[in-house]
């Protein structure tokens, strides 16, 4: 006999704090479903603004389960307030109706308890911090873009918004998303694999620091931008892929120390590689594209299985202190053989004059 697998969905919504509404569940395996009944909370606190819309807040609730319902004294509950359930230990649960369009600053911040949410497709904006440090949270959906039901979706994931959140093993990030905020996943220890779609332009400075379970990641065609320590110490990085050409630059310390990661394709988009931004990596070869006129300083240091640079430009970057510091011994940089004098005599590169070499041919840029 297979156990079963539920999924829950809402059917109708509670019109006040004192009806009830409906949800509905049904097994992944065998399609079997039942309702239920279900009451909003009791003692949550409704906030009325401008005599058309609420926010709610925990107020007196003591439930282990808050239902936040669609209505209260004939008007719509639009928002969960900034704080509105900070440190609330008595939370495992939270369901919101469809109604809700924005979750506050820290509005569940610090609920260590909280294991799993669910958001209704309605909200388009959760705040900065709004799940930090909610450590056993493990199942949470970001609402994305329903074109049938003219719904918005998601379009950044605040700084800090699963900060924490120790529980976390997969997160799907919606094509409604643009930006991914400062530490907007940081130290998140098991999650195992991100997708980044094109919509996004922006991932902010250690947004993945720390993610030490992360072991594959795909960045989608359409990021401009990777922050400063944006994967900083995510060691368990087997597979990283960039997709496209359009990011600009490559922040200071962004990969630094995921010593898992052996080959990484730098799109052809790229100007500049910020400070330390491969360090620590175990790339065995790299090929720089034309695009890139700067590499800063530590670059690619202690980068011990490093034995092969292609550079592509005819004209040499400018180049930082000690970008191929503690390299493998054997390393070899490869450039164009017309430009072969211009970067034995460039400021920088004269210093690793020895092992520069023409290019043989044959050099292929992957898309």
């Amino acid at each position: 006999m297979i156990d079963h697998n539920y999924e829950w969905t809402v059917i109708s919504l509670p019109e006040s704090d004192s009806k009830h509404g409906l949800e509905k569940f049904t097994c992944k395996y065998c399609n079997y479903s039942y309702t239920q009944s279900l009451p909003p909370s009791y003692g949550l606190e409704y906030n009325l603004y401008n005599n058309t819309y609420y926010s709610v807040a925990s107020g007196s609730s003591k439930d282990s389960v808050i239902i936040i319902p669609g209505t209260y004294s004939g008007y719509p509950i639009t928002a969960i307030s900034k704080e509105g359930f900070i440190n609330k230990q008595n939370i495992i649960s939270v369901r919101i109706y469809s109604s809700i369009t924005s979750i506050g600053e820290k509005a569940f911040y610090g609920c260590y308890k909280l294991t799993d949410i669910a958001l209704s497709d309605s909200i388009t904006s959760i705040g900065e911090g709004a799940f930090r440090g909610c450590d056993k949270l493990a199942v949470v959906r970001i609402p994305g873009k329903n074109i049938q039901e003219n719904l918005n979706g998601v379009t950044s994931i605040e700084a800090e918004t699963f900060y924490g959140c120790h529980s976390i093993t997969q997160i799907a990030i919606p094509d409604s998303v643009t930006n991914i905020g400062h530490q907007a996943f940081y130290h998140c220890i098991n999650l195992t694999s991100i997708i980044i779609p094109g919509s996004v332009k922006n991932i902010g400075a250690e947004a993945f620091s720390l993610c030490t379970g992360l072991t594959s990641v795909t960045i989608g065609d359409g990021v401009t931008s990777i922050g400063s320590h944006a994967f900083f110490g995510c060691t368990g990085i087997t597979s990283l892929i960039i997709t496209g050409n359009t990011i600009t630059s490559i922040g200071a310390r962004a990969f630094y120390n995921c010593s898992g990661v052996t080959e990484i394709t730098i799109p052809e988009s790229v100007t500049a590689i910020k400070e330390t931004a491969f360090g620590n990596t175990g790339i065995i070869e790299v090929t720089i594209p034309e695009s890139v006129t700067l590499i800063e300083e530590f670059a690619f240091i202690n980068c011990s299985e490093l034995k092969s640079v292609t550079v592509l430009g005819e004209t040499p970057a400018v180049l930082g202190r000690y970008v191929f510091l503690d390299t493998h011994e054997d390393m070899e940089i490869f450039v164009p053989a017309a430009a072969l004098t211009a970067y034995k005599e460039a400021a920088g590169w004269s210093d690793l004059e020895d092992k520069i070499k023409p290019h043989t041919g044959g050099i292929e840029i992957l898309p």
